[in-house]
């Protein structure tokens, strides 16, 4: 249970080679890693979750879920993650009964298991901030798809300068795609979008500009690279 509720990694040797054969090992390596984590899932309708570790300790059995949820789908041709539907409604009536049967004190701990763990997820999430990248947009490259690519992040969040400004009334309108061509549309932006913060997954996108004519724009924003240990985070 303790290895896997961590991301199924590669068995090969060679990271990132190209070689059909590496990647037929580590494909088999993620399904191997899925399955066996499906039969873990499958037995927890008929087991009580705990604090301790016996029979099954309450966080690793929201890490096999999160990992369910985020992963399989990825790896499978099946429309729907083991978890989608009567899956989960089995793990909410168990945290359900788990948090129902502690005493006030068991319930303080647990309440921090949860956010200690959240932190830990989080704080592990920041080790590929060294490849944080800044962009400022070019009025020469409108029209133009820009790929944004940084090798080994999870998800990208991308975080608007403060002097972000697309003119008001303006057609402007900056696009963020998973796609070359533009046809898979992530989210849009115009001068009435509000520049939150933006959470792509993978670790490649492209951005497009596009205006019927030239006007001052103030752009810049940031990527920053996270592993699989933010979206655990975000689903926790």
């Amino acid at each position: 249970i303790s290895a896997l509720h961590k991301p199924s990694k590669p068995s090969s040797d060679t990271p990132g080679s190209e070689d059909l054969e590496t990647k037929i090992i580590e494909t088999l390596s993620k399904l191997i890693s899925i399955n066996a984590r499906r039969v873990v899932l499958a037995l927890i309708k008929h087991i009580n979750l705990s604090l301790s570790d016996s029979p099954l300790q309450v966080l690793d059995a929201l890490h096999l879920c999160g990992h369910e949820s985020l992963n399989s789908s990825q790896y499978l041709t099946e429309s729907s993650a083991l978890l989608d539907n009567e899956g989960m409604e089995h793990i909410k009536q168990k945290l359900h009964h788990l948090q129902m049967s502690l005493k006030d004190s068991e319930s303080i701990r647990f309440r921090e298991l949860i956010v200690n763990d959240c932190i830990s997820l989080i704080a592990s999430a920041t080790q590929l901030q060294h490849k944080s990248t800044q962009i400022t947009l070019d009025l020469n490259t409108l029209e133009t798809a820009i790929a944004t690519e940084i090798e080994g992040a999870n998800a990208m969040i991308v975080v608007f300068d403060r002097s972000f400004s697309l003119p008001s009334d303006s057609d402007i309108k900056l696009g963020f795609y998973l796609d070359s061509e533009c046809t898979k549309p992530i989210k849009v932006y115009t001068d009435k979008t509000v520049p939150y913060p933006l959470i792509i997954t993978g670790n490649k996108f492209y951005h497009r500009l596009t205006a019927s004519r030239n006007q001052q724009i103030r752009c810049r924003f940031s990527v920053i690279p996270t592993n699989v240990d933010f979206s655990m985070a975000r689903w926790m």
